[in-house]
């Protein structure tokens, strides 16, 4: 996202910087209880983000292998198949993991990242031929996220 205006986006105890062709769509979303959800107009994927805020008790701060842990068994719960071109990764307080998976004709990449006390859950999805034109810039969302105090 580097050299290209951004603005940022808050919802559900969360901020995430996006180009401006980026956009809420929750709205849109024809599911009971959608989860927030972000898109490009004129893009192929949706971005779904689910947040569990911190609120008291025991600290989770939870390692990038831990993060790593749920990715692969949110993979396994859906009998997605094996993952690939999975990556950890820290950004300032944020860490996180992600993992790409085929279901169907559908690319799915998802991330668990915390602050190592909330969390945040986020996929993106795809038609399978079109896997490479919006995942990076969905990387770069996702290492944006912050979390914000209500």
């Amino acid at each position: 996202m580097d050299g290209v205006t951004q603005k940022r986006i808050a919802f559900g105890g969360i901020e995430v910087t996006v180009p401006p062709p980026w956009h809420d769509i929750t709205d849109e979303v024809e599911v009971d209880n959608a989860p927030y959800t972000l898109a490009d107009s004129e893009g192929v994927g949706a971005l779904q983000f689910s947040i569990a805020l911190y609120e008291g008790g025991a600290v989770p701060d939870p390692s990038q292998e831990k993060l790593r842990d749920m990715a692969l068994k949110f993979g396994e719960d859906r009998n997605l198949g094996d993952p690939f071109e999975e990556s950890l990764f820290t950004h300032e307080a944020l860490r996180g993991a992600g993992m790409n998976y085929q279901w169907g004709d559908d690319f799915i990449r998802v991330w668990y990242v915390s602050d190592g006390r909330s969390f945040a859950f986020v996929t993106y999805c795809c038609e399978w031929e079109h896997q490479r034109r919006e995942v990076s810039l969905c990387e770069d969302i996702v290492k944006s996220l912050r979390f914000v105090p209500r």
